[in-house]
């Protein structure tokens, strides 16, 4: 008898197009300068466009939490695609800052701010033993989303006019979201089936795992290994932002050509791939080796921030497309090291019950860090006339990240240490 595929696969294919369509939302910095040279806004302001998007990640990110536990990802998914590709593509008709605050900021942001905890928090609804890998492959939707992102929309751009980009983008969200919609399952028990498709007596020997153990939110928030990854992630985040909306802009003023920056934070994306499925893979194999499940994936949030930290040091030496390309590999690594740990930490001190919701409140810090970063490094540009000051900043709170995640801890049992 031919053993059927386990369906878990198609939901991480699926969890992989949401993550595409995510990165929309760093594609933001392509538009700055187009936007900025039409109307003359400040860049401060180009930046709380963004943080408008991450402010309101933070109420929604944890009702998306809460609703996904009760309604599960399908109707969830058709309404966050509905409402943020109808923002993209009123964006288009931008002619005023507030019309872009209310599209872009707050109709994209509302979709947007399901794009990235929800599919995490099914995929790892579907696996425990492999846990890791999957979220690993699943998180690489955002990394194929630099390369296809940032090239595309710079063509659109230069070719078509930011409105017809602006356009696309929202039609392309559209359809991912009916494509998800359809296929969409929310846990292995709904088909009958089991975590990893194996039944739970195949899933224990050595494991360390302690998805035996469900967590509420209330419980789960009153643990230093909740606010310890918190922090790490708060870190990271604002200085991703910081470099990721306004590096672009500071590469072009280095004498980069527009198409050729493009391309490269393209790539940086893609590069990150390998920090993503390798810190997968890396931290299911410390914990197969004995390792607590929580003290791997900490020591990933730890080699993140090393390697963030190191590129922005980078980034501020760039003058050459050469250099940029170092940037390039070393920050896109760096960066791809945190992105599927968040599922797999939380999943792991608290297990699968509750895990929309709480992922979602760990997931706030992204929120505060995105209405920080983006309108900070904005702000000491237009004071400073350069994004020198900002870089030196975003470099130190990488390497902050690194303390607040050695700090998070666990232990095999399962117990957390209350704060």
């Amino acid at each position: 008898m031919v053993k059927k595929p386990f369906y878990g696969w198609v939901v991480v294919g699926l969890a992989f197009l949401v993550l595409v369509i995510y990165e929309i939302g760093y594609v933001f910095g392509i538009f700055m300068d187009p936007l900025i040279n039409q109307f003359g806004w400040s860049r401060e302001a180009m930046g709380w466009t963004v943080s408008i998007g991450y402010g309101l990640a933070i109420p929604l990110g944890i009702y998306w939490g809460k609703f996904l536990d009760k309604h599960g990802p399908r109707k969830l998914f058709a309404i966050a695609c509905s409402i943020g590709g109808l923002g993209l593509f009123l964006a288009s008709f931008t002619s005023q800052l507030w019309q872009l605050y209310m599209t872009f900021g707050v109709m994209w942001g509302i979709g947007w701010s399901s794009f990235f905890v929800i599919p995490n928090a099914v995929v790892r609804r579907w696996f425990v033993r492999r846990a890791g890998l999957a979220l690993g492959i699943a998180v690489c939707g955002i990394a194929l989303g630099w390369p296809v992102l940032f090239p595309l929309v710079e063509h659109l751009i230069s070719s078509a006019g930011w409105p017809f980009a602006f356009r696309f983008l929202g039609i392309i969200v559209w359809v991912i979201g009916a494509i998800v919609v359809a296929f969409i399952k929310p846990s292995p028990e709904s088909i009958g089936s089991y975590p990893d498709g194996e039944k739970p007596e195949a899933t224990t020997g050595n494991s360390v795992s302690i998805e035996g153990e469900e967590w509420t939110a209330s419980r789960a928030i009153r643990t230093r290994g909740f606010w310890m990854t918190w922090l790490s992630l708060f870190c990271l985040i604002v200085a991703l932002t910081m470099i990721i909306f306004h590096a672009p802009s500071y590469a072009k003023a280095q004498g980069l050509e527009s198409a050729t920056v493009a391309f490269i934070f393209g790539m940086m994306g893609l590069l990150s791939v390998l920090g993503r499925v390798g810190s997968g893979q890396l931290g299911d194999q410390l914990i197969t080796r004995g390792m607590s499940p929580v003290h791997a994936r900490r020591y990933m949030y730890a080699v993140s921030g090393l390697l963030m930290g190191i590129g922005v040091i980078i980034m501020l030496q760039v003058t050459s497309t050469s250099l940029l390309w170092v940037w390039a590999v070393v920050f896109g690594i760096g960066y791809g090291f945190h992105v599927p740990q968040l599922a797999a930490v939380m999943g792991d001190m608290f297990g699968r019950k509750n895990l929309g919701v709480i992922i979602s409140l760990c997931g706030t810090a992204s929120g505060m860090a995105g209405i920080i970063g983006p309108p900070l490094a904005g702000r000491i540009c237009d004071v400073q006339g350069s994004y020198t000051l900002a870089f030196q900043i975003a470099a130190g709170i990488c390497f902050l990240a690194i303390i607040f995640s050695l700090l998070i801890k666990g232990n095999a049992s399962g117990t957390q240490e209350r704060v």
